[in-house]
């Protein structure tokens, strides 16, 4: 495949996870990093608390896109998601950012779209629990 359709099935794929996870999380809005070729960073940067970076390649690097993915989520939960074509999107994330937040490892761990998109759903709960409660801390202390 020459670089430019290349590029092209990498931009599909990232419209395409954009859209599956507007649908899934419910978000009225999410869109592409437009800007990553110029200024770096992750492909999809909107989800507030993950760098996603999204692979739709027939080969795959996954050590070496976990690596791009890690470098890339400066104080975010990193999240890698990929497939070949015709094949169901996977996705990568680090198993302390599954479990109950006492593991403290680098190990990772590769899950459907769908769990994922559960995973990210309690993450944005406990977000929204602890904003309120440190709003109700602000108002009891005034």
């Amino acid at each position: 495949m020459s670089g430019k359709s290349s590029r092209g099935k990498g931009q599909r794929g990232e419209r395409e996870v954009c859209k599956m996870l507007r649908e899934e999380l419910g978000l009225e809005s999410l869109s592409r990093n437009l800007s990553q070729t110029r200024n770096g960073g992750c492909d999809i940067a909107e989800l507030e608390g993950w760098s996603i970076e999204v692979k739709y390649q027939e080969t795959l690097h996954i050590p070496a896109w976990w690596q791009q993915c890690l470098d890339q989520c400066e104080n975010t939960k990193p999240l890698l998601i990929y497939r070949k074509s015709r094949q169901p999107w996977k996705c990568i994330m680090l198993l302390s950012d599954v479990t109950d937040g006492n593991y403290k490892g680098s190990d990772t761990v590769e899950m459907g779209f769908l769990t994922a998109c559960t995973i990210i759903r309690e993450h944005i709960a406990i977000d929204i629990a602890n904003a309120h409660n440190r709003i109700d801390n602000i108002l009891l202390n005034k």
